[in-house]
């Protein structure tokens, strides 16, 4: 999974880096863990359920033994061999099921649970020779090597020694009765194979942080691999530029859109462009459209083509600009303001219908009680803002 060599990878893996290892089925593993816990749970079946396999075995040696050459019809020989079978069974499962559990517990003990179906399909490279041998000689397979040399050892040893230790019982056995004897024979094989796979368990204790070590080692990241899944993550700074103009030329369209439905837009006149919408029953009017620039003049635009009224209002443009986002309402500090403003547009649309004689005034700057401290040019033109 990792790509060049190990020295390049310098750089701990990342959270991605682990969960797509682990959807590849690349877990940390220890099968001397599996092992030791497979045998271990074996000997316990049998040391706790010894005298129930024994009497078993010899129950179907008996019934074997009896039944002798007198089976000579196909029922009683059927007979037989179910009992013989069942009684087998019964000896067998325990072991099995007991197996079963210790190798499926050993493997979630270290690196869980997990079905991978992309690690059961086929490889084209697992045939490459050149990959293989490369394997074969990598540090992994000369760990793996050291370890079975160390366990033929160890295990050999401890055999001899308990061999040597009960050489003494071994041959007592020959002068007891046969049943005694073959119950202190299964005590000395029980004991002899507990203690002989003891160093199975120091294997496991080293094999187990190692494993933990080395599938850390293996998932590291070179500098080259963390700027890559940086940008696949995170997105390609020039795509990612792109999708944010497109979400604000989107947002501009649908903003461009409520113009028509304002009931006026406040102008700076040139440098800022502000259209309140206020509906009976709502709490405050609301600002559907607001821009300066190039986007000022648009809105200017949509609001001439659509005999939406425009009032020149450097103050209050100023102020709604710095101080309300689009679609939010009008704050209470500029009630009066904009209330005068409204008040403006309703005789404006009284005259328009001809219901007044004459147009309303414009409103004049000192008309419009706008608070020196909402209005951006008032605060800031000392140090050279740009307000006008």
């Amino acid at each position: 999974m990792a790509e060049g060599s190990d020295a390049d990878r310098t750089e701990p893996a990342s959270q991605r880096r682990i969960e797509k290892a682990r959807e590849q089925g690349q877990l940390a593993r220890s099968r001397e863990l599996v092992t030791a816990l497979v045998i271990f749970g074996g000997f316990a079946v049998l040391w706790f359920s010894g005298s129930f396999m024994l009497g078993r075995m010899l129950s179907v040696m008996r019934v074997a033994l009896a039944a002798g050459a007198s089976v000579h019809e196909a029922p009683e020989f059927g007979s037989l061999l179910f009992t013989a079978a069942r009684s087998g069974a019964l000896v067998a499962i325990p072991m099995l099921l007991v197996s079963t559990l210790c190798a499926v517990g050993g493997c979630l003990a270290l690196g869980g649970w997990v079905f991978s179906a992309e690690a059961l399909a086929p490889r084209v490279e697992r045939l490459d020779p050149f990959s293989g041998l490369k394997r074969l000689w990598s540090a992994q397979s000369a760990a793996e090597l050291g370890k079975a040399i160390a366990k033929v050892v160890l295990i050999a040893a401890t055999g001899y020694a308990v061999f040597h230790y009960h050489m003494a019982a071994i041959v007592a056995l020959a002068g007891l009765p046969s049943g005694l004897a073959l119950a202190r024979a299964m005590r000395i094989i029980l004991l002899g194979c507990l203690l002989t796979a003891l160093p199975l368990v120091l294997l496991a204790a080293v094999d187990v942080p190692w494993q933990m070590f080395h599938h850390v080692r293996q998932l590291r990241m070179s500098k080259e691999e963390v700027r890559r899944e940086f940008k696949e993550s995170e997105g390609d700074p020039q795509i990612k530029r792109r999708i944010r103009q497109g979400q604000l030329a989107l947002a501009r369209r649908r903003m461009m859109a409520q113009v028509p439905k304002a009931n006026v837009v406040v102008t700076n006149p040139t440098q800022f462009a502000v259209a309140l919408r206020y509906a009976e029953g709502e709490r405050a009017p609301r600002v559907v459209a607001r821009g300066r620039g190039d986007i000022a003049e648009k809105i200017r635009e949509i609001a001439r083509a659509n005999h939406v009224p425009l009032l020149e209002a450097p103050p209050l443009a100023r102020a709604l600009y710095a101080h309300v986002e689009l679609d939010q309402v009008v704050p209470e500090v500029l009630y009066d303001a904009v209330a005068q403003v409204l008040a403006w547009v309703y005789q404006l649309r009284r005259w328009e219908n001809g219901l007044e004689a004459s147009a309303p005034l414009a409103l004049t700057q000192g008309e419009l009680r706008v608070p020196p401290a909402l209005d951006p040019h008032a605060q800031e033109v000392s140090i050279g803002h740009d307000w006008q």
